[in-house]
C-alpha cells in the first residue's frame, strides 16, 4: 500500500478509499469485514477533514502488499470501463476541488466510516456504496477537477488534473 500511496502522491486519497470501500458494496461479505475496512477509511476521512495534502498511512498498513499479477488483472479489466466513464464525464465540476469541499468530503467519509464500523447486520452495503462514490469524488477533488459522472458512478478515472 505504501508504494501505491507514494506513486499517486496527492491523488492517493481516492485510490485508498476505493480499495477499502469496494469490499463493502458486495451483498455478501464475511462478518467483520466492514469493521476492518472501515478503519483505513476513517484514517483517510480524518486526514481529508484536517486538510492534509498527502495521505499518510500507519506503517502496518503501508507495508501491506498486493500480488502484482492480481493488481494487473484488475487494472486490465477495469481499464475499458473507466475509459468509457471518462468520455461521459464532461463537464467538470471545479467547485469540488476547493479546500472547503475537500474538508466536507472528509467529513462525509468520516461519518460513513463510523457507520461501516458499527456491527449491525447488512448495514455495510449502503455506506459502502456511498463510500465508493465519495472515494471517487475525493479522487476527483485531489486530481484537480470533478465531473457529475464521477460523483454518481464512483469512477476514479473520471477526473483529470488541470
Amino acid at each position: 500500500m505504501g508504494e501505491i500511496v507514494a506513486a499517486l502522491g496527492d491523488r492517493a486519497f481516492g485510490a485508498v478509499l476505493l480499495i477499502f470501500a469496494a469490499p463493502n458494496i458486495l451483498p455478501v461479505t464475511l462478518p467483520g469485514t466492514s469493521s476492518v475496512t472501515a478503519l483505513p477509511i476513517l484514517l483517510v476521512g480524518i486526514q481529508l477533514l484536517v486538510g492534509w495534502r498527502r495521505l499518510h498511512l500507519p506503517d502496518a498498513l503501508a507495508r501491506r502488499s498486493f500480488a502484482r499479477r492480481q493488481l494487473a488483472i484488475v487494472v486490465e479489466r477495469l481499464g475499458p470501463w473507466l475509459e468509457r466513464a471518462e468520455r461521459l464525464a464532461r463537464p467538470r465540476w471545479p467547485v469540488l476541488t476547493t479546500p472547503l469541499a475537500e474538508r466536507l468530503i472528509g467529513l462525509a467519509v468520516l461519518v460513513l466510516s463510523v457507520i461501516l464500523f458499527l456491527p449491525l447486520p447488512s448495514s455495510n452495503i449502503p455506506p459502502g456504496s456511498r463510500s465508493r462514490s465519495w472515494a471517487s469524488t475525493c479522487w476527483s477533488a485531489t486530481a484537480g477537477s470533478c465531473s457529475p459522472v464521477s460523483a454518481r458512478v464512483g469512477s476514479p478515472s473520471t477526473c483529470s488534473r488541470r
